[in-house]
């Protein structure tokens, strides 16, 4: 039988996280209020109108031909104790009722990202590579120049690769790569 709290102390470092690289990153104002499910941070999500009291609201990125909105919203650190974190940053996500917030994918604008993958037959993440955003699996997909994954060709949120091994993946001890918006 499931427990919440057996959870909450064993299933750890399972959620995608980032952190945007550019100071004038613009958000949506007031936020957006999650549906249809819960979202982690640095995934996809499209805006789908408003709830009885007026609130935006949104949802994870339906298809790779819908431009995406980032989520970006920032965790809440709880301290404790000696001043330890309530759990790493890839422990955060986002829960269905929270208001999350949205940053627009704007030409230039970077950010790094734990939750990729590499395309079929790509063996390392490197600088000039190519990403799109997938909405199956809630990734970005990694692929070389020249052989680019299928749904490449008709994904309206790409990617260049301009960072592999970044420093903010180095400090939380999970790989990440930086992209930047096309």
């Amino acid at each position: 039988m499931a427990n919440q709290r057996i959870d909450a102390l064993t299933v750890v470092n399972t959620h995608g996280c980032g952190v945007v690289n550019t100071s004038w990153a613009r958000h949506l104002t007031n936020g957006q209020k999650l549906t249809l499910g819960n979202l982690d941070n640095y995934t996809l999500a499209e805006t789908v109108g408003f709830d009885t009291d007026g609130n935006a609201t949104c949802k994870a990125l339906s298809a790779i031909t819908v431009k995406g909105l980032l989520v970006t919203t920032v965790e809440e650190e709880a301290l404790y104790g000696e001043g330890d974190l309530q759990g790493n940053y890839n422990d955060f996500y986002n829960a269905m009722g929270d208001m999350v917030r949205l940053t627009i994918q704007e030409q230039y604008l970077r950010f790094e990202v734990t939750n990729f993958t590499k395309n079929a037959g790509l063996a390392t993440i490197a600088l000039g590579n190519v990403a799109h955003y997938d909405t199956t699996t809630k990734a970005f997909i990694v692929s070389a120049v020249g052989t680019e994954h299928v749904g490449y060709a008709t994904a309206v949120n790409k990617y260049d690769v301009v960072g592999a091994d970044t420093d903010f993946g180095f400090n939380i001890g999970t790989p990440t790569i930086r992209l930047q918006c096309k």
